[in-house]
């Protein structure tokens, strides 16, 4: 009989994956569309949080359903994967970043934060993965969280002594490019030329925001072990997770529909809603100073215009008359 936190655990961990997988389905029918560098780097952010929560999803269900120690060993190794998943996809988004102008870093700053992180990032991983295979009795740099009253549990990069700076340095990069992409995004919409604009650069730092969260509530895993904790650390993140599919569909990829609904408006339409003057129409070549009086007096509808029944010439012209409204 599964209890009630391994129910949720399963259901949380369903739906990221349901809300990751759309996303990342719509960047790459985007991709295939428009087959744009930018467009390539955002799907292969996503799809390394897809690879990440597929990997993690996968650990939980067989730590639930089959409690044995080759099943604990395999699902180390699969914790530990999609920790090295979940950290790259900070790479994947500078990279974007920089690609479509969000940030705009020099030559030099790109090559010092590519080697910076990615050679923290490469050792981290190779050693980490190297501790699991031979099966160390006190690893260095992993560390196992297992939730309390269950047989779950969570690798992450280690807190002890002064391997720390490991994670840290993580946390610091990764805050600090999702930052840099948020407050782009933000100014962006503050300066829109139209609603549309503004829309979809807010739908992109809220997207931005909730997925430096998925990566950000993780780090709440080091405060305690205790089962309700976990748990809601584990739900908030799976909540940030669905936000930023939401937010990041409606901004990067901009549906059809979204942009109907975020169409400005013409005058004519903004005029019936109330919300500006009646548009003036000029006289016409049929109008005469009564029809143009009536017209500007009636705040309510155009006037109809009846064309004459014939073609007028310079000598046969006479004015129309204007019918009486009903």
């Amino acid at each position: 009989m599964l209890s009630a936190v391994q129910i949720l655990f399963l259901m949380i961990s369903s739906i990221t994956f349901v809300s990751l997988s759309f996303l990342v389905i719509m960047l790459f029918r985007k991709y295939l569309e428009k087959k744009t560098i930018g467009t390539l780097l955002l799907l292969f952010a996503y799809f390394d949080s897809l690879m990440a929560d597929v990997l993690i999803d996968i650990s939980v269900w067989l730590q639930i359903f089959i409690q044995t120690e080759t099943v604990e060993f395999a699902s180390t190794i699969l914790m530990h994967l999609s920790t090295i998943f979940l950290i790259h996809v900070i790479a994947f988004m500078y990279f974007f970043g920089n690609r479509v102008a969000l940030l705009k870093d020099s030559d030099i700053t790109k090559v010092i934060y590519t080697t910076l992180f990615l050679g923290l990032w490469g050792a981290y991983a190779a050693l980490g993965l190297q501790e699991i295979i031979q099966k160390v009795a006190s690893p260095v740099f992993y560390i196992k969280f297992p939730v309390e009253g269950t047989s779950v549990f969570f690798i992450f990069p280690t807190i002890n002594r002064w391997l720390s700076i490991i994670p840290i340095l993580f946390m610091l990069i990764g805050v600090l490019t999702y930052f840099r992409i948020f407050f782009r995004c933000l100014s962006l919409a503050r300066k829109a030329r139209n609603r549309t604009e503004q829309r979809i650069n807010t739908y992109n730092y809220l997207s931005v925001i909730f997925y430096m969260l998925t990566g950000v509530t993780l780090a709440l895993y080091y405060v305690s072990t205790n089962i309700y904790i976990m748990t809601t650390v584990f739900a908030m993140r799976g909540i940030s997770i669905v936000l930023a599919s939401i937010y990041g569909y409606l901004g990067w990829i901009q549906p059809e529909f979204i942009k109907k609904v975020l169409r400005d408006k013409t005058h004519i339409a903004l005029y019936f809603e109330g919300k500006v003057e009646r548009p003036k129409t000029p006289p016409t070549f049929f109008s005469t100073p009564e029809s143009r009086e009536k017209e500007q007096s009636n705040p309510q509808h155009f006037d109809k215009i009846v064309p004459p029944t014939e073609t007028p010439t310079a000598t046969s012209f006479q004015p129309q008359e204007v019918m009486p409204e009903e």
